[in-house]
């Protein structure tokens, strides 16, 4: 795999005909070079065999094993491989959001930022068919750690997010399940006085299937980097 801008990491699980509407969108919205990789967890997940069939010459498709299974595993397995200046984390099933990441990539580069934000609740963003309880429950989440304890981002809880090779490179990842990565990356970023910018973004509740995001699976590891969060504030207010 060549080294080129960016790195998209997918985690994919049995994506089927879905993640050709993904993938046509990074070929139409995204000048930046970039890799793309797909990271699965076994050999007949039907992901796979579709993108073989319908972008047979595509070189910048890179096909992961992932080391652990699961959300985190494939995630991780991704950051592991990738190789580029910058590493995107994003849903397969998300094919409208592609028209950011050129933006995000330029903000980065003109602001030193070792993190970018697609932020669902800055001013131009907008959420669709998101479930009742799942967003009041993230909005709270996030408002108190943005507003009350100084987190850089409106959105820390999403994982789709652009992280710059030194935040791979300088950072231990702790977590185990889920999402909460990206969160851990945000914190440890800022507990590093790392520059943290939100850029707005769309969601898109997943149209194929069901999502993969469990509130209450995963709400003890998020909750556990609700505290971290709030002492990295304290650390930071009284200067520890």
């Amino acid at each position: 795999m060549l080294k080129k801008q960016l790195d998209i990491v997918i985690p994919v699980y049995n994506e089927g005909e879905s993640i050709l509407s993904t993938i046509n969108a990074f070929n139409q919205s995204v000048s930046s070079s970039h890799n793309i990789l797909i990271c699965y967890d076994n050999e007949n997940d039907n992901t796979i065999s579709c993108i073989k069939k319908n972008f047979p010459k595509q070189d910048n498709i890179v096909f992961v094993k992932n080391d652990n299974q699961g959300a985190h595993g494939a995630v991780m397995s991704g950051i592991k491989h990738s190789a580029s200046s910058y590493i995107l984390v994003m849903p397969a099933d998300d094919d409208y959001n592609q028209d950011i990441i050129d933006k995000m990539i330029e903000v980065a580069l003109k602001n030193n930022a070792e993190i970018v934000s697609p932020c669902r609740f800055a001013k131009g963003s907008k959420i669709i068919n998101g479930p009742f309880f799942k967003f009041l429950l993230v909005r709270i989440v996030n408002f108190t750690l943005h507003y009350l304890a100084r987190v850089p981002s409106k959105d820390s809880t999403n994982g789709f997010r652009l992280f710059s090779r030194k935040v791979v490179e300088n950072i231990q990842i702790t977590s185990t399940k889920g999402f909460t990565y990206s969160i851990e990356y945000l914190l440890k970023s800022y507990e590093k006085n790392f520059k943290c910018l939100d850029y707005p973004a769309n969601w898109i509740e997943r149209k194929f299937g069901k999502s993969r995001f469990r509130v209450l699976g995963w709400s003890t590891n998020y909750l556990n980097w609700y505290f971290y969060a709030w002492k990295v504030f304290f650390k930071k207010l009284f200067n520890i």
